[in-house]
């Protein structure tokens, strides 16, 4: 049983976010597989990895960063409660990118398995989910930019 019932999520207040439509609640019940709660410094993604797993943020703070060949990171960018991680690998099959906790975090989990089944009987949140991966594909390119 998940810890958040989707009904009751806290995410679903803030304004940034829009009011489910007939079947998408029962859906996401359905969708959404558990919660996990991971202590800062926690790796939750890992590059070069291929996650079972889709993830949205509840609470906390992540970075997502990749490791340059001298060992290095270089940060791309930060996850806030809402963002949704996890995609790239479900669609490319491994992570080009790795994600850690920066604090404690608590992350709604959902089976990668039944990502298509989003598409196919929940259009309306795909169409969101696949805008919400090109707008963060935008800014990581204003930000490789930048560093260059």
């Amino acid at each position: 049983m998940c810890a958040v019932d989707c009904s009751k999520c806290p995410l679903r207040k803030k304004p940034l976010f829009s009011p489910f439509e007939e079947g998408e609640l029962e859906f996401m019940q359905t969708f959404k597989v558990g919660e996990l709660e991971v202590g800062p410094g926690t790796t939750i993604m890992m590059e070069g990895s291929n996650s079972p797993q889709l993830m949205t943020v509840l609470s906390g703070m992540g970075t997502r960063y990749t490791t340059l060949e001298d060992g290095r990171r270089q940060v791309i960018n930060f996850v806030f409660p809402g963002d949704f991680i996890g995609l790239q690998a479900g669609l490319m099959g491994e992570m080009s990118h790795s994600v850690e906790a920066s604090a404690k975090m608590v992350l709604c989990v959902f089976n990668r398995a039944s990502l298509w089944d989003l598409f196919r009987n929940q259009p309306g949140r795909a169409y969101d989910l696949t805008w919400m991966a090109a707008v963060e594909e935008h800014f990581l390119g204003e930000t490789i930019a930048s560093l260059g």
